[in-house]
């Protein structure tokens, strides 16, 4: 359970606040190891010899259209992925030591009828950190049982909000009381089963429209999950029209994104971008029916525009208007 809820407050300034603490990585040896080196390089600015990390969309399906969501501005096709994409992903990831897989970007993952048999099959091929993000509204006791008993590392359940009327304005489609109820019955099944995994974090994104829910959310997890997680929203995908609802102001100084020097995330059909958040892949490099992880890692693409962020040189409108690599500040 989470046992301390610590603000940070030198990172209140940042567009991605988190507190808490994180046991789980504590525990693990080659987690902490690769999170150094993620450090490392997001300070330094160096390319490593494959991604740290890659984000693998099973779906970009979804049965919630959350307000804050970006996803509600996607024209990109709807589908899934194939498990024999999958497996190859995997194996690439395996072969070149990337440790961290997260199995979703633009979707609800559990809606993948395969998810139980993707999670085991990265966990049989070494990969040391699995995670997904989850609403929570469909983790029934099946699905939650699937979860621990594949040996899912990590998953982070988007929440936002306690009060009926406020959480069903932000995830539209979903009803609070049975979202706590869904967590409740995964909590009890880990405890059944006598499991430490999946590390489960209760995440609330404060925006205008859940002021004053804060501590109300904190109090209600922190005995519950393994940590509590606050971020301020963004428009980490250059769209500013989800920015009505942050409380940070952005100061338009722009700084490297470090992204670039960190992970690739793969489309459910193959195609491959730069960036976690670009939701129809604007900034693509290539795809993996005709090439592969590290040469896309490696590639004139990238490298070119690497370069380009060291010299704060944004010449595409995805980065340019993005505030993910903008400083930000509280609004008063």
């Amino acid at each position: 359970m989470a046992k301390k809820i610590d603000n940070d407050q030198k990172k209140y300034g940042k567009a991605f606040q988190v507190i808490g603490t994180d046991s789980w990585q504590k525990e693990n040896e080659r987690y902490k190891q690769m999170r150094a080196e993620w450090d490392d390089v997001g300070e330094k600015l160096y390319v490593t010899k494959a991604p740290l990390h890659v984000d693998i969309e099973l779906t970009n399906d979804c049965n919630l259209k959350c307000a804050m969501c970006e996803r509600n501005f996607m024209t990109r096709d709807v589908g899934y992925m194939a498990f024999s994409l999958y497996q190859n992903i995997i194996g690439q990831c395996a072969e070149n030591d990337i440790l961290s897989v997260k199995l979703n970007l633009w979707g609800e993952s559990v809606m993948h009828p395969e998810l139980r048999k993707m999670i085991s099959y990265a966990k049989q091929k070494g990969i040391v950190n699995t995670q997904f993000n989850s609403n929570a509204s469909l983790l029934n006791e099946t699905i939650c049982r699937d979860l621990v008993e594949s040996g899912l590392d990590r998953l982070t359940l988007s929440i936002d909000s306690l009060k009926k009327g406020t959480y069903e304005h932000i995830r539209i489609g979903s009803k609070i009381n049975q979202v706590v109820e869904n967590i409740d019955t995964l909590t009890r099944i880990k405890k059944e089963l006598g499991s430490k995994t999946p590390f489960i974090t209760a995440q609330i994104i404060q925006m205008k429209s859940n002021q004053g829910g804060i501590q109300p959310f904190v109090n209600q997890f922190k005995d519950k999950v393994d940590y509590v997680s606050v971020t301020n929203i963004c428009a980490a995908s250059g769209d500013r029209r989800i920015l009505k609802q942050s409380l940070l102001s952005f100061t338009g100084k722009k700084f490297p994104c470090p992204e670039i020097w960190h992970r690739l995330s793969i489309s459910f059909d193959g195609h491959v971008t730069v960036c976690c958040q670009d939701y129809n892949f604007d900034l693509e490099i290539g795809n993996l029916k005709d090439s592969d992880i590290v040469s896309l890692w490696h590639g004139k693409a990238l490298t070119e525009l690497r370069e380009r962020h060291k010299h704060l040189d944004f010449k595409n409108t995805l980065c340019q208007t993005c505030t993910a690599n903008e400083e930000s500040i509280p609004e008063e």
